[in-house]
């Protein structure tokens, strides 16, 4: 059993080694965006007149408005995978569990609740990056709407709650100022579109499409920024090992 729990423990410390998290770092914005433009590219240069006003972001992972879905399905379940051990790394870093109190005297218990649900949030929205990948328009069974709610819905509120820890807490990863910047742009603008979005879709449905779109849009400055202050440390870790 001890020997199990060697092993499953070695695995993890792999998993979330600078090292390995400076090639996922890397890896997944190549997939996400690799294969995220490559399938808005197809879709509207070959499709059947594909645009951000008529069509669902998730549209690009069906036969009927693009020629190759698989190019959506690769780059949602492919980044999906390679942000969980990120956020693994993030909460190590960030939300040690404080298991003895004379180590972290200062460090309030419901802190590391709060935070370490942010990055649980942030894994789940990476575990629903996949299942949307999976099952795609093409492979509904059913679950393809339950993973895009819980993708939506996870991502924004661990935003909000990582936003918020860089703003008013110390940590290793965004220097100040960038740190006040990235903090409140993480805390405002998944808000307002959290407020917005649904209004727009019950007063003028007609522009839900164009909505879900830009929603989705405005939290790539923020993810793609937050990455790249993570591969920073990453780098950091492996030169000084």
């Amino acid at each position: 059993m001890q020997k199990d729990q060697s092993w499953i423990n070695r695995a993890y410390e792999k998993l979330i080694a600078p090292g390995t998290i400076r090639f996922c770092g890397y890896a997944a914005m190549v997939v996400f965006f690799g294969f995220g433009i490559s399938a808005i590219t197809v879709a509207v240069l070959l499709g059947p007149g594909f645009t951000i006003m008529n069509n669902w972001i998730s549209d690009l992972g069906n036969h009927n408005f693009t020629p190759v879905p698989i190019l959506f399905d690769i780059s949602f379940f492919g980044s999906g995978l390679l942000i969980i051990p990120i956020n693994l790394y993030l909460r190590k870093n960030i939300t040690p569990t404080p298991r003895i109190s004379e180590v972290l005297p200062a460090s309030p218990r419901m802190r590391y609740r709060v935070m370490g649900l942010g990055f649980f949030l942030m894994i789940i929205g990476g575990i629903s990056m996949m299942g949307l990948g999976i099952f795609s328009v093409d492979r509904d069974f059913g679950l393809h709407y339950i993973f895009a709610v819980l993708l939506t819905s996870s991502i924004n509120l661990g935003i909000i709650l990582i936003g918020l820890r860089i703003t008013i807490m110390e940590q290793p990863f965004v220097p100040k100022p960038y740190s006040y910047v990235l903090g409140v742009y993480g805390i405002v603008v998944p808000t307002i579109f959290g407020v917005v979005t649904p209004i727009i879709f019950i007063v003028l449905p007609q522009f839900q499409k164009l909505m879900e779109w830009t929603s989705y849009l405005s939290t790539l400055p923020w993810m793609v920024t937050w990455n790249l202050f993570i591969l920073r440390h990453a780098e950091t870790q492996v030169k000084r090992a």
